[in-house]
């Protein structure tokens, strides 16, 4: 007799004599409402089978349309005879000095079925021992007999109500933390295995009833018991027990196996569980149940509830047994779908998990959890609208759930908008409720960073640590590495990861290794130390793939190839490539997009504008098919910068408006503030100084709103060529050193490189040639490390224009060759604008004067089809200097008229300053022409998401 069937029974007994009607019963028996009335029939059939009702002894009478009544004589028995029981309720006797449900379950079993099937009774090692000093059951006999069971039943049905909830008093840890071990499948058909990852997950929300206890994430589980003994029949050794103590800070491991068996159609399902204490390896708990497969959820129920007896918990009330009831999956069937979800997740098969999802949802469209899991598929995936709609789908539903699930969904939520503070506030909420469940603060952490919080998220880190003691913990490490990573501060960053990774290796803990030198990795990179950064991410993806995690080796490739970005170009490419193949491969559109976001970077900084075009359109349209609103402002925001490499068009414009729209839409601070940065450059070009210096003011504040000092190095910058367009050599000169230190502190070799180019014109144009020599040295050092091919192709141009201001014509000759190897690497066009320029100014003032000023000709015309006014300007001035300087013709001073008009027009006050130096016909010519002033060179700033790629240049 099943447990469920023996309770059927015990309630008929209860009630003998009077009708009990089949609603009542389903009640009574299935609270949760799980089953239909073919259960109830089926549950008499099986209590009139086991008391041998043959005959015409009938002792369970059906009443048509009713119910039914138990006829036989039933003695009741006062609690306080229950110690002196008379001789036919011997084993009921023995029953009651046990303590424990289960025990008198198993004598109960001992005393009415003789013939009972193994497995059909919950043990423990308290139970063992009273089935052992029970009496010998006498032998069977049948109106005798039933006569003794009707007064055994009175007796335990007492026991029952009367007996405490829990074993012997013992120190029972408070919200403990619980390790889930995957059930062991004992048929091994692959076709149950679903039942693993349910299980896990329907006695996690069990256990959290009552707060009794907290289940650990699965994710931090399995890799914890990678290299421990197998599972024994009664449980974890007491060494293994210490070492997940030590490892995850379990305080029980629950631990157990299932068998389906019988009816293919109706199969039967055997579970027995283990409930472990961790400090001293004690046994809380040791249950075996049976029932029909299809009533698997009042199966786990059951053990739920006994399991929080057995955590000294004191039980749910009413209200919060159907809250937990509602937190369960209402059938086999969809629990079956959940557990095939979750197996995919596992496996980083997100989209399978969604299809199983949506035909549990199909099949329960009111459960609520299960839109959770779908958004989580979703995010997985990539798809953060869909992720978003399932979310807000799960909200709908959730009012009948327990509070902390209740708090998890509305977190859910507020983290796809974007809404911080609510976001932060839920999860304190979440915090206050489980104390001691060290997720939830995690979980609290990164939000805070994600808000642009990050003091304050170590200030929560820092309360955490006290309230723990000082004993290491490598996740609070990788914490404090996120932090430091938020605050931009590498060296703490490689630090803290540094310590999360010995820590993770220590405690062999591969899974945790994996993150901590992925972080360690990229840090290095950011450090410099490119050695250091190829040694940790390649370990961590070997750890990776020693815990069967792809979308961690995917991560590590990706962020290999942004080492070597600078380093090797070629080795770089193809990480990218292995990175993509990895995302595709698990179908996460999310990391595919981030891969080709970087692999954009990568072109363009090599030069290749028409390649990194196609990588941004890549990923452009990838994040537009997910609805990832900050991704597709970065895109939008590369795709700008490349296409005003052709032209300064409206469509240019549109691209950083509707970037800057998104960016405010999905609360991206940090990247609006950069495209407004962009957005300035290009008026800036354009001739629109004025708005471009509002916008540029505008980044500036915003990157210093966010405490984020890169940002704000930039915009000190961009504001710095602005001023010196302006004429505003003072404020010019001052942003730059500002610029400078900020980028030297931050080691941001592009702000460096430019800082150096623009004084080593500065320093041509005061004729301090020492001084413009050294600067554009320095500028051509950074940019060949760095492999800014045309960066360095601008430097090398002036560096030919300052030695053949010197007379040095071997170091002009060769300067201008690496220039002219440079350019047609090259596809870009404005990056490369002032080479050109340079180049042509040189002819013009060499060997082929003709040539040269056809050529800056030209060029000005160009521009100015390309709405590139500055550059216009520029090659004109070139164009005055080079005439004035070759021969001092009237013609120049014409040129010089109009020049000097429409550069005051638009407010160039650096144009008009130089072409005033420049002589005039009727004078001698002064001296050489210092060149044409260098436009910053620019980049798309870090591809988007942190936790996808590291910060780029």
């Amino acid at each position: 007799m099943t447990p469920k069937v023996f309770d059927t029974l015990v309630l008929l007994v209860e009630r003998a004599g009077r009708v009990v009607g089949k609603d009542e019963l389903m009640q009574v028996l299935w609270p949760r409402g799980f089953v239909d009335e073919s259960n109830l029939t089926k549950h008499i059939w099986l209590i009139r089978k086991a008391l041998d009702e043959g005959d015409g002894d009938t002792h369970i009478e059906t009443v048509p349309k009713h119910g039914y009544r138990f006829s036989a004589a039933v003695e009741r028995v006062a609690r306080d005879n229950l110690d002196r029981p008379a001789a036919p309720v011997a084993p009921a006797a023995a029953i009651v000095a046990r303590p424990s449900d289960q025990a008198v379950a198993t004598a109960a079993a001992d005393a009415l079925a003789p013939a009972l099937p193994s497995g059909a009774t919950t043990t423990s090692a308290d139970a063992a021992q009273a089935a052992d000093a029970a009496p010998p059951r006498p032998p069977r006999r049948r109106l005798g007999w039933i006569a003794a069971s009707a007064g055994a039943l009175v007796a335990i049905v007492a026991a029952m109500q009367w007996l405490p909830r829990s074993p012997a008093p013992r120190d029972v840890a408070a919200d403990g933390g619980v390790v889930i071990v995957d059930f062991r499948n004992l048929s091994q058909n692959v076709r149950d295995g679903w039942l693993a990852p349910a299980l896990t997950q329907m006695l996690a929300t069990e256990l959290a009833g009552d707060s009794a206890a907290h289940a650990l994430p699965d994710e931090l589980v399995r890799p914890a018991f990678a290299n421990l003994p197998a599972l024994a029949a009664g449980g974890y050794a007491t060494r293994s027990l210490d070492r997940l103590r030590e490892r995850v800070g379990a305080d029980y491991v629950l631990s157990g196996s299932y068998l389906v068996s019988g009816d293919a159609t109706r199969p039967d399902l055997r579970m027995d569980i283990t409930l472990q204490d961790t400090r001293d390896g004690h046994v809380v708990a040791a249950l075996a149940r049976s029932a029909p497969l299809a009533e698997l959820p009042a199966l786990v129920a059951q053990a739920g509830k006994e399991l929080r007896a057995h955590l000294g918990a004191v039980g749910p009330d009413r209200d919060e047994l159907d809250r937990i009831a509602a937190a369960q999956p209402p059938s086999a069937d969809v629990a079956r779908r959940i557990g095939l979800a979750l197996d995919a997740m596992r496996r980083n098969d997100a989209a399978r998990a969604r299809d199983e999802l949506l035909d549990a949802i199909a099949q329960a469209p009111d459960y609520a959890p299960s839109y959770s899991h779908l958004a989580r598929a979703w995010s997985a995936l990539g798809y953060q609208a869909k992720a978003l709609a399932a979310a807000q789908q799960a909200a709908a539903h959730a009012g009948g759930l327990p509070e902390e699930q209740r708090l998890q969904i509305d977190a859910q939520v507020q983290l796809a908008t974007h809404e911080w503070d609510k976001a932060i506030a839920t999860l304190r909420a979440l915090t206050a409720l489980r104390p001691r469940n060290a997720e939830y603060r995690y979980q609290l952490v990164t939000t805070l960073i994600q808000a642009g919080k990050a003091e304050t998220a170590q200030g929560e880190l820092a309360t955490w640590a006290a309230a723990r003691g000082a004993k290491p913990d490598a996740r609070m490490e990788l914490a404090l590495a996120q932090v430091a990573s938020a605050r931009e501060d590498d060296a703490q960053t490689a630090a803290h990861a540094q310590r999360a990774l010995d820590l993770a290796r220590s405690l062999e803990l591969p899974g945790l290794a994996a993150e901590a030198g992925t972080r360690l990795g990229i840090a290095r990179t950011n450090l410099g130390d490119l050695a250091g950064a190829e040694q940790a991410l390649k370990q961590a993806r070997a750890d990776y793939t020693a815990v069967g995690n792809p979308h961690g080796e995917a991560w590590v490739d990706q962020n290999l190839g942004n080492a070597w970005m600078q380093s090797d170009p070629v080795r770089a490419r193809e990480s990218y490539q292995r990175a993509l193949a990895g995302y595709q491969a698990i179908g996460d559109r999310n990391g595919e997009a981030a891969a080709y976001s970087d692999l954009g970077i990568m072109l363009w900084n090599g030069g290749d504008r028409d390649g990194s075009e196609t990588a941004v359109r890549k990923a452009l349209a990838l994040r537009r098919e997910t609805a990832d609103l900050s991704g597709q402002a970065w895109a939008l925001a590369a795709l700008g910068t490349i296409l005003a490499d052709e032209s300064a068009s409206d469509e240019v414009e549109q691209d950083y408006r509707d970037a800057i729209s998104l960016d405010e839409r999905s609360g991206a601070r940090s990247h609006r503030a950069f495209t407004l940065g962009l957005y300035a450059d290009e008026l800036r070009l354009r001739g629109d100084l004025d708005q471009a210096a509002r916008l540029c003011q505008q980044a500036g504040d915003g990157f210093r709103d966010i405490g984020n000092a890169d940002g704000v190095a930039s915009m000190r910058f961009e504001c710095a060529l602005i001023a010196l367009d302006r004429g505003d050599l003072a404020a010019a000169r001052s942003g730059i050193d500002a610029a400078a230190a900020g980028a030297k502190n931050a080691g941001d070799a592009t702000i460096a490189f430019n800082a150096d180019l623009v004084r080593g014109h500065l320093a041509l144009a005061d004729d301090q040639l020492d001084a413009a020599s050294a600067a554009l040295d320095r500028a051509i050092a950074t940019a060949s490390t760095a492999q800014f091919v045309a960066g360095e192709a601008i430097a090398q141009a002036l560096r030919a224009l300052s030695a053949q201001r010197r007379g040095d014509t071997a170091a002009r000759d060769r300067a201008k060759a690496r220039a002219m190897q440079l350019r047609s690497r090259a596809n870009q066009r404005q990056e490369v604008f002032m080479v050109d320029i340079a180049l042509a100014q040189l002819d013009a003032m060499g060997e082929a004067p003709a040539d040269g000023i056809a050529r800056l000709r030209a060029l000005a015309a160009d521009a100015q089809r390309r709405h590139w006014l500055g550059w216009s300007l520029e090659a004109r001035l070139a164009e005055v200097q080079s005439l004035a300087a070759a021969s001092g013709t009237p013609a120049a001073d014409a040129l010089r008229h109009a020049l000097d008009a429409d550069a005051r027009a638009h407010g160039f006050g650096w144009i008009v300053a130089r072409l005033a130096r420049v002589p005039t016909h009727a004078n001698a010519p002064a001296r050489p022409a210092p060149g044409a002033m260098p436009v910053a060179w620019r980049d798309f700033g870090a591809a988007p998401g942190a936790a996808q790629s590291a910060t780029m240049l």
